[in-house]
């Protein structure tokens, strides 16, 4: 192989090395904005889902002057309200 074509393929090569540490690095510096995030705001969970829910709920039954509802516990507040088959919450009919 002469010098010309082995000068050539290892510039080739050098290029497409630098092209996988740049993309290493953005990996590297994506997850470490995911990390600094997590430690900035914490885990948030499903008990802030919840809260928010119930505050919404609490805020439109005050708006619509609908009766208050009974709270939903807590383990119950985790699964979907399709799959709760439960009757009687918040005014529904049976």
């Amino acid at each position: 192989m002469p010098d010309k074509e082995v000068g050539e393929s290892q510039d080739a090569y050098q290029k497409n090395m630098k092209v996988v540490a740049v993309c290493i690095l953005v990996m590297g510096v994506s997850i470490a904005i995911v990390v600094v995030m997590y430690l900035a705001f914490g885990h948030i969970g499903s008990t802030f889902s919840t809260g928010v829910m119930s505050n919404q709920q609490d805020k439109l039954r005050m708006q619509y002057d609908l009766p208050p509802c009974k709270p939903v516990p807590k383990s119950l507040a985790e699964v979907p309200p399709s799959l709760r088959n439960e009757t009687g919450l918040c005014g529904s009919t049976p």
